[in-house]
C-alpha cells in the first residue's frame, strides 16, 4: 500500500470512529442533487443506511413532506456561494420515522478554491428540541398559575393577563378573550393589535369565534380566506388571517372563546393549542368561582405532576411556592410542608451546601446547569442527577424566582462510562470540562484539576497478566467514585491515567483531595497484585486558561511527580 493509500486508510478509520455522522457528496448542485461518495459507521446509526446503501444515491433519499423547504433552498444559495452551511429540519430514517436533523455542510477544499465535493456533519438534536419544548410548557403553565393566584377575582385583570401570557406563549400577533352576550360575542379582554377593539361584537351565528362557542371544540383556521366560517369584514379590521381558538368552558357552561391570531396563513400549531387550552381553562374557573378556581390549580398541579421530572418553584426568598408530585416523593414531604417553607428545611445540609452556589446565581438571573450525584433524604438511594435552575422574571424584568428542574440521569450516564472503571470516558469528560471551565471563568469561581497515573502498571500487567491489571483499573475507579464530592468529575483519562475535575476547588483544597486519594491507593491491597502507588499532577484553572493549556499544566506537574520518585502529588 503506497503513501496516498495509507492517508486514505487513515483518514476513513478516524471518520469511522467519531461519533456524529459524516456524508461526503460530489459538488453537482443540479437535479438530482449530488451524488453521496461516503458515509461513516456513525450515519448509519443515525439514519438506519448502511453506508454501502447510500454511495451513488443523493442525500434527498433522507427527505420527506415535512422537510422544510426554505431551508433546503437557503442549503442550496450558500453552497452556491462558497459559504459553509448550517441548519436544522425534520430528516426520515430508513424506516420512516423522523428525526430533528442539525447539519453542517462544508466546500472542500474552500479558500476560494474549486470545489470538489461537500463535507456534511448530521446530528440528530431531536430530544433537545423536546426538552426544550417540555420546559417552554411548564414555564407558562407556572405562568399562568402565579397569574391566576396573584390577579385573585379581580376578572377584568384577569382577562387581560390572559390575553397577554395568550400572545407571548403562541408569537400570536394578537390575542382576545371573547365572551357571550346573547347572540353576540363581545371583546371583554385584548393584547397586541387586537388592542383598540375592546368591546367589539360579532354574531354567534355568523362567526368563526361563534362556532367554536356554540360547537365548544378547539378550532384551528389556517386560513380565514378559505374558511367560509369567518366573518370576513371583521377579520380584516382586526388583521386576522389565521388563528386558534379555544372555548372557555367550566362543567355544561361555555363562557366565551380565548382567540389568538396573526396576519399571515398557517401561523400556529398543535402546541399553541394544548397551552392555549391550559390557559382557556384557568379563564373559564376564574369566571365561575373561588371554588372552580380551586379546582384549576389542581388540574395545573396534574399536569405537573405527570411531568418526568422534578420540578419545583423557589421565590426570592428561597421558599418553596410549588412542587410537582415527583419532587415532593423525592424530598419525602407532602405539599402542605414544603410550600412557603424555606429550601433549607428541606434539603439536607451536604446537598445545600453544594447547590446555594448555583441556587444564588439562577437567583440573580443566571440559566444554570449542573451535574451532581444527590441523595435527598437519609432513605434515599444515591443518584446521579442534571438540574436546571431557571431564572423567573416578572413583568418589569426582575427576576422574582426560579423554576428548579431536576432529572434522573442515570440512563445517560451509563452511555457516557467508561465500559470498564465506571467513570466517565474522555468524551462526556471534555464536555463537562468545557461547560465548568466556561462558568468558572465567566463568574470568578474556582476550579481544580488532578492527573493520576498508576506508577509501573505495564510491569504489573507483564507479571501479573491483564486481567489483573483490568482488576486494578477497576479497583482503582470505584475508590476514586467512592471518595470524590458529589461535584467532582471523574474520568479515565487513557490506559492506567485519570483525571478528575472539582468544582469551586482552588489549589490548596486539590492538592488536599490528590494527597487523600494517593495515601488511600497506597494502603489498599488489590488482589492478586497487593498495593499499587499513583503520582498525581495538581492544577487551578487559570483567568485565559483553554482546556489545553489547563491539562497541560497538570500534566507537568504529573510527570514532575514521576520524576521525583513516584506516589507523590506534585502541585503549582
Amino acid at each position: 500500500m503506497n503513501s496516498e493509500e495509507n492517508n486514505k486508510a487513515l483518514w476513513k478509520a478516524c471518520l469511522d470512529n467519531i461519533g456524529e455522522a459524516v456524508l461526503i457528496t460530489e459538488p453537482n448542485l443540479e437535479q438530482p442533487g449530488p451524488t453521496i461518495v461516503y458515509a461513516n459507521s456513525a450515519f448509519q446509526t443515525l439514519t438506519g443506511y448502511a453506508p454501502d446503501e447510500v454511495i451513488g444515491r443523493t442525500p434527498r433519499l433522507l427527505q420527506g413532506p415535512a422537510t422544510d423547504p426554505s431551508e433546503l433552498s437557503r442549503l442550496r444559495s450558500e453552497l452556491e456561494a462558497g459559504s459553509t452551511f448550517e441548519g436544522e429540519t425534520v430528516n426520515y430514517r430508513k424506516d420512516g420515522t423522523t428525526f430533528q436533523l442539525h447539519w453542517s455542510v462544508t466546500p472542500y477544499p474552500g479558500d476560494n478554491a474549486p470545489t470538489t465535493h461537500y463535507i456534511a456533519v448530521l446530528r440528530d438534536v431531536t430530544e433537545m428540541r423536546q426538552l426544550e419544548h417540555r420546559r417552554a410548557q411548564l414555564t407558562t403553565l407556572v405562568n399562568i398559575q402565579r397569574t391566576v393566584v396573584t390577579t385573585g377575582l379581580n376578572l377584568e385583570a384577569l382577562r387581560r393577563k390572559v390575553a397577554d401570557i395568550a400572545l407571548s406563549a403562541t408569537d400570536a400577533d394578537g390575542a382576545a378573550v371573547e365572551e357571550a352576550d346573547g347572540e353576540e360575542m363581545v371583546y371583554t379582554a385584548v393584547s397586541g393589535t387586537a388592542e383598540g377593539m375592546l368591546g367589539l361584537r360579532l354574531p354567534v351565528a355568523n362567526s368563526l369565534t361563534g362556532t367554536c362557542y356554540r360547537i365548544r371544540e378547539t378550532i384551528e383556521c389556517a386560513d380565514v380566506r378559505e374558511d367560509e366560517r369567518v366573518a370576513r369584514d371583521a377579520a380584516e379590521r382586526v388583521g386576522f388571517r389565521s388563528g386558534v381558538l379555544v372555548p372557555l368552558i367550566h362543567g355544561d357552561y361555555c363562557f366565551g372563546v380565548l382567540k389568538v391570531y396573526a396576519d399571515r396563513p398557517a401561523a400556529f400549531d398543535s402546541s399553541h393549542q394544548e397551552l392555549l387550552s391550559l390557559a382557556s381553562s384557568a379563564l373559564a374557573a376564574e369566571l365561575h368561582d373561588a371554588y372552580l378556581y380551586e379546582s384549576t390549580q389542581q388540574r395545573h398541579r396534574t399536569f405537573a405532576d405527570n411531568l418526568p421530572v422534578l420540578a419545583a418553584y423557589v421565590d426570592q426568598d428561597m421558599r418553596y411556592q410549588e412542587a410537582n408530585a415527583s419532587y415532593l416523593a423525592a424530598v419525602g414531604c407532602a405539599r402542605a410542608d414544603i410550600i412557603g417553607h424555606p429550601v433549607t428545611d428541606i434539603l439536607s445540609e451536604p446537598v445545600f451546601s453544594r447547590t446555594r452556589p448555583h441556587i444564588e446565581a439562577a437567583l440573580n438571573g443566571e440559566h444554570v446547569s449542573f451535574e451532581l450525584r444527590l441523595r435527598f433524604n437519609e432513605n434515599a438511594d444515591l443518584k446521579p442527577t442534571e438540574t436546571d435552575l431557571i431564572p423567573h422574571r416578572g413583568p418589569r424584568g426582575i427576576t422574582e424566582g426560579i423554576f428548579v428542574i431536576v432529572r434522573d440521569i442515570t440512563e445517560r450516564q451509563n452511555s457516557e462510562r467508561d465500559y470498564l472503571t465506571g467513570v466517565y470516558n474522555r468524551r462526556a469528560f471534555d464536555e463537562r470540562m468545557d461547560a465548568l471551565m466556561s462558568t468558572a471563568q465567566r463568574h470568578g469561581r474556582q476550579l481544580g484539576l488532578v492527573l493520576l497515573d498508576l506508577d509501573h502498571f505495564k510491569a504489573l500487567n507483564d507479571h501479573y497478566g491483564h486481567p489483573a491489571g483490568d482488576t486494578v483499573l477497576k479497583t482503582v475507579g470505584q475508590w476514586l467514585r467512592d471518595h470524590i464530592r458529589a461535584g467532582d468529575v471523574v474520568c479515565r483519562w487513557g490506559g492506567e491515567e485519570f483525571a478528575i475535575l472539582a468544582p469551586e476547588s482552588g489549589i490548596n483544597e486539590t492538592q488536599q483531595l490528590a494527597n487523600k486519594l494517593n495515601q488511600l491507593i497506597r494502603s489498599q491491597a488489590i488482589v492478586p497484585v497487593g498495593n499499587v502507588t499513583a503520582s498525581f499532577g495538581v492544577t487551578e484553572l487559570q483567568l485565559q486558561d483553554s482546556p489545553a493549556t489547563f491539562v497541560s499544566r497538570a500534566d507537568e506537574n504529573l510527570y514532575r511527580a514521576k520524576r521525583e520518585g513516584r506516589d507523590r502529588v506534585a502541585a503549582d
